[in-house]
């Protein structure tokens, strides 16, 4: 199994604390996220991997934040339907996961307090329909809303970064084991559509 990550900083090698990973089961992740990537960057990304390496059993795709704000919210998830169907494309047989844009604690643009949130919601409610009926059934999203929310409190320390965008070192692990996590619950369970399962979210 082998496993493309691609995104922003929050996937990038140096915040993740890691490269090219093994898990459970033989699998490998490979780590290509870039600081201040926006979702117009995942065409040269890809089409770089794909001259240079095996196709992936799976792609994580974990991008748009900062898109937000940057653009309007309808042509953000026209990118965003894009982009998806483009991967589709290219690659017919693989798994395409949608990471769930992360909250912010705060958004540099906001002008309406809540407006960032908001449009994070619809940016992911979008993607989660575009996997669900353009990407013909080989589909999942990482909804995150377990943890990853602004209310969410963590025992053993903060899990946002003091800039309200970016993660602790605690956040970022949490991060990498949802996604592991996820990994493994849609191997062992290919019928479910997102993780943690419906009945499990917040959203």
């Amino acid at each position: 199994m082998r496993t493309w990550v691609l995104g922003d900083s929050i996937v990038s090698k140096r915040n993740a604390g890691l490269g090219n990973v093994q898990l459970h089961g033989g699998g490998v992740v490979r780590w290509e996220g870039t600081g201040g990537a926006m979702i117009s960057n995942m065409y040269d990304k890809l089409s770089v991997l794909l001259r240079h390496n095996r196709f992936p059993t799976t792609v994580i795709l974990h991008v748009g934040t900062n898109n937000i704000f940057n653009a309007s919210t309808t042509l953000i998830r026209n990118e965003v339907e894009g982009l998806l169907v483009h991967i589709r494309q290219v690659l017919p047989f693989t798994r395409i996961i949608w990471s769930d844009i992360l909250p912010r604690l705060g958004y540099s643009k906001e002008t309406k307090k809540g407006a960032g949130m908001r449009v994070t919601i619809n940016i992911n409610k979008y993607a989660h329909k575009i996997c669900r009926e353009k990407l013909e059934g080989n589909a999942n999203v990482i909804t995150h809303s377990q943890v990853f929310n602004p209310s969410y409190r963590n025992v053993d320390g903060p899990i946002f970064a003091h800039d309200c965008v970016h993660l602790t070192p605690k956040g970022y692990l949490m991060f990498r084991q949802t996604l592991a996590n996820a990994l493994s619950f849609f191997n062992s369970h290919p019928h479910e559509f997102s993780y943690p399962p419906r009945s499990a979210n917040a959203l």
